[in-house]
């Protein structure tokens, strides 16, 4: 093999694995925006499961923190941990 095939190799194996170690937080991103959304839906609603849309809301709010925090998103961040207060106090109240 020559110096450029393995410098090309090495450079692929190099994107390969930056894609793989960015794919965890995509996921996170993804997954946060959905179950947000779907949170909003269940409790949009107005039926014997609206209240878990709350609880849809709070694993929303944990992934974003997540997110937050990797990405050093400190307003995102900021916002988020609000959230998950208000999560919480809608989750207490119309779940227990």
């Amino acid at each position: 093999m020559t110096a450029q095939l393995m410098r090309s190799i090495g450079e692929r194996l190099r994107l390969w694995k930056s894609e793989i170690a960015a794919r965890p937080l995509l996921l996170i991103e993804w997954c946060g925006a959905s179950l947000g959304v779907l949170g909003a839906e269940v409790l949009a609603q107005k039926s014997a499961y609206s209240a878990y849309g709350w609880v849809i809301w709070l694993v929303s709010n944990v992934l974003w923190i997540v997110f937050a925090l990797k990405k050093r998103a400190f307003g995102l961040l900021a916002m988020q941990l609000v959230f998950t207060v208000t999560s919480l106090q809608g989750a207490v109240n119309w779940l227990l």
